[in-house]
Parts: C-alpha cells; structure tokens; sequence
C-alpha cells in the first residue's frame, strides 16, 4: 500500500489544467473570420481562406434567416403563427455553396384546421418557371397576376377555391410562396401586401 502510495504522489503533484471549450463563432467574429481568410489568402494558405469562408457564410445565413423570420406577416384574427423550426440544414447548404437551396419557412394554424405555410427562397432555381407561369396566367381562370410595384406574383386557387397558392417573384430570382387552406382574401392579401415585400425585397437585394 505504502509503495502504492509513493507511486501516486507525482501523479498528485502535477497541475491542474483547466479544460479548454472551444466556442462557435458568432455574429460579433465576423470581421475577425473575414480577416483570418483574407490572411490565409494572402499567405498561400487557401484550405485555411476557405475554411473561415464557409464560417463567414453560415454566420451570414444564419443573420439574413433571423432577418427574414423577423419580417414575416403576423397571424391574422383568430390564427396563431407557429414558432419557427431551428435551422434545418441551411449552414450545411451554405458551405456547400448551395445557397440557391436555402429556405427560410413559417407556418400558421387557422380554425377548422386551415394552415399556411410560407417559404421565402434567395436567388431559387424555380424563378425562372414562375416567370413563364405569368404568361400563361391569362388563359387559366383560376389564376390572377398581382403587381407589387416592380415585383410580380401569380395567385392561384384550387380544390374548388379552398385552396391558395401564391408565388411573388422579387427581383426576376427571388421566391416567396404562400400555399395553403383559403381564407377570406382580403385578410390573405393584408399579410402579404406591399410592405412585406418590401422589407424581403430589402433584406435579399437585388
């Protein structure tokens, strides 16, 4: 025991090291990440450079999906707006230099069990589809085009009317599509009137 005992006392006498918790970068690093790729970049070391990329574009994601969840419509009379899901893959999309995949969603609950669901996409792949569904919107009954100021969008009903559908095209790339159980079209309207475009309109550019 006695010799035991002496084998333990340098092991007793060593310090004491604090573990070290290596924190994720947040929005207030941004600059310092941007200065460590532009570094890296200068230097040669370009695996580095890419690698403070691909955490400055997450940490831009993630500011431009906590824009757009801010200018979301609230929930009409008698509707509740659902709280937001966490980010479901849209850093990873980012680092992949996919963000045309980026979504950014919000969901509301009506009575008698009507939703909406509400996608707002940067720079989507199906703009371009959108774009030739306005000419073809005059030869189908059940579709109207809608003008916010230089954006368009379709409406569309379905089911005999008990469906909505509406796609606003912002800037000729950016897409934000409303689809669900109908409602009373002036309230539908008054969420997703001109000042919400705006402000999307806004926060995605041009």
């Amino acid at each position: 025991m006695r010799a035991t005992a002496l084998l333990l006392l340098p092991l007793l006498a060593l310090p004491v090291l604090p573990q070290k918790r290596q924190k994720k970068a947040g929005p207030k690093q941004f600059p310092v990440v941007i200065k460590k790729a532009s570094e890296a970049f200068a230097a040669g070391d370009y695996g580095v450079c890419v690698n403070q990329l691909k955490t400055a574009m997450n940490l831009a994601v993630a500011g431009m999906r906590k824009q757009l969840l801010a200018a979301m419509p609230a929930a009409p009379e008698g509707w509740s707006a659902d709280k937001p899901k966490a980010d479901s893959g849209n850093a990873y999309l980012a680092q992949m230099g996919l963000g045309s995949m980026i979504t950014v969603e919000q969901r509301y609950r009506g009575p008698d069990g009507k939703s909406l669901k509400v996608q707002i996409m940067p720079t989507s792949p199906m703009a371009k589809m959108i774009g030739m569904g306005f000419a073809m919107a005059a030869n189908d009954p059940n579709s109207e085009l809608v003008e916010y100021e230089s954006h368009k969008a379709l409406f569309k009903k379905s089911n005999k009317g008990k469906r909505f559908e509406l796609n606003i095209l912002i800037a000729g790339k950016h897409l934000v599509q409303v689809s669900g159980s109908s409602m009373n079209e002036d309230a539908f309207f008054n969420m997703f009137n001109q000042a919400f475009v705006n402000k999307v309109a806004k926060i995605l550019g041009s």
